[in-house]
Formats: C-alpha cells, structure tokens, sequence
C-alpha cells in the first residue's frame, strides 16, 4: 500500500492481510506489521486510512518491506494461519480472553481473572438466544410468557414444514 502524500510517493505500507471485506467501491481490507518496533495495523476503507497501534508481540506481526509479493490465485481457498498469538502483558485494548479466539495464546491472564471470565462466556446455542437478552430490558412475566408462546408457535411452524418437506 503506497502513501499517496508521501515525498516522491515512495514510502508504503507492506504487512500481514488479515482481513478482506466486500467488493467494488465498499471494499476493505487491513494489514498488520511491525515498523520501528511498534506493532500496527492499518485498514484501507472507501479510500480513508486509519492506522491503530496493537498488544500482541512484535515477532507474530513483522513482515520485512523488501519482500516480494505472492499473488493469491482466483478461486482458490485462501489459506488459514495456524500460528498461536502470544500476547504481551496486561492493559489490552480489549479483553481478549472473553472470545474464545483459536489463534491467541491468553495464558498470561491470572487463575482469578479467568474464573470471572466463564462467567461472561455463553456456551454456543445461548449466544443468540433473544429470550436470554430480555433480562436486561426489564420484561414482565406477562411479556415473557406471551414471547414463549409465539415462539412455540412459531417453531411448530417450522417442524410441520420441515415434516413436509421430507
């Protein structure tokens, strides 16, 4: 990625793709690399740079500015880094250790700190459950039992279809 207000235009940006998104003018894309020992990531969108300074370690991010580029060829799967991101020490910019992420090693995070982390994590079938988000807006018993009933309605719809269907 070249510096378009840059003297000459000659200083760019070369980094890790980690993440692709949409096609023709909403397109974007981010790039990761280290540069003077400080770890970045810049995300190009609609034309705007915005460069954001990141918590993991220097050597998972570093790519060299002289390397050669490798063309991706078209239709064909991109290929999925399985390398485990270990991370510096405490404050990050999120809390990394509440998302389950593949890829990121949270070992540093205290025995303590970690027992209140299950607590925030939802097993799967419960991350989109609607009728778990309700507490939080004060429903009434009434509205709650109306809600499962439509839901039970609902869902009998489905499985009379789904019967049908097969």
């Amino acid at each position: 990625m070249a510096d378009p207000h840059a003297n000459g235009k000659t200083s760019r940006l070369v980094g890790i793709c980690i993440e692709r998104k949409n096609y023709g003018l909403g397109a974007s894309f981010k790039l990761r690399n280290v540069i003077d020992g400080q770890g970045v990531e810049v995300r190009e969108e609609d034309r705007r740079t915005s460069v954001v300074p990141q918590g993991r370690l220097p050597e998972y991010s570093t790519i060299d500015p002289d390397m050669i580029a490798i063309k991706h060829p078209p239709g064909r799967p991109v290929p999925v880094n399985d390398i485990v991101v270990k991370m510096k020490p405490r404050p990050w910019q999120r809390r990394w250790e509440r998302y389950e992420l593949k890829g990121l090693d949270v070992s540093g995070v205290s025995q303590s700190r970690m027992a209140t982390v299950q607590d925030h994590i939802l097993p799967e079938y419960k991350k989109m459950d609607l009728l778990m988000m309700y507490p939080r807006y004060d429903i009434t018993e009434k509205d709650r039992m109306r809600i499962e009933r439509e839901w039970e309605v609902h869902q009998n719809e489905l499985d009379r279809t789904a019967k049908k269907g097969s």
